[in-house]
């Protein structure tokens, strides 16, 4: 599997190469709108990571051109700001209900359809009975930790934002900890919808 990264952000293109190269996909990065033609013009990519605010063009209209011309390839549409906001709110989340020395592991998984973005942590978990609560603006665990409640609720709006789905839950391999998973799926939805 190919993909392109369309980003000019060099801290989420590095973090998204990473991420992409070390579940063994190839990857093309392109900076800008110019970029990104050349690379379409002569590759085959199985999917396309497309940042809308591009420094020469809009991504949108970009993506457009590319409908117009027949490239069918699936696009992931990010914005940094969703995407960092996002990925920052579940690590703190876990950070802030996790005993110090602990692990955090975050990783980024492509399936047949689906993009998968999971936080898992080494805290003390997640009380059942206030599981649904956890998504509600300025909702708390508890009072001992820092914050005001609305970091999951953030989170959740982004994922209905980018229709996707966001979870969570105990680990269940007989350790302590929860698991954050925001999925969404990787092909663009038609843009006459």
């Amino acid at each position: 599997m190919k993909i392109l990264i369309v980003e000019d952000d060099s801290l989420l293109q590095k973090g998204l190469y990473d991420g992409i190269t070390s579940n063994g996909y190839v990857c093309e990065v392109a900076q800008n709108g110019n970029q990104a033609e050349q690379y379409i013009q002569f590759g085959q990519f199985s999917l396309i990571i497309l940042d809308l605010g591009l420094p020469d063009c809009d991504g949108l209209e970009l993506l457009m051109h590319w409908r117009k011309n027949g490239i069918t390839t699936p696009v992931l549409i990010l914005t940094a700001r969703d995407t960092r906001l996002l990925a920052r709110n579940l690590v703190e989340n876990s950070y802030r209900y996790s005993p110090n020395g602990t692990k955090i592991l975050v990783s980024c998984n492509k399936d047949k359809k689906d993009i998968l973005i999971t936080v898992q942590d080494e805290g003390n978990g997640i009380d059942e009975s206030k599981s649904e609560k956890l998504t509600q603006a300025f909702f708390r665990m508890d009072r001992k930790h820092n914050g005001i409640g609305l970091g999951l609720s953030i989170v959740n709006r982004i994922a209905k934002l980018h229709q996707g789905l966001f979870t969570l839950k105990n680990r269940t391999d007989n350790a302590k900890g929860a698991i954050a998973e925001f999925r969404m799926t990787a092909s663009l939805r038609q843009l006459n919808e």
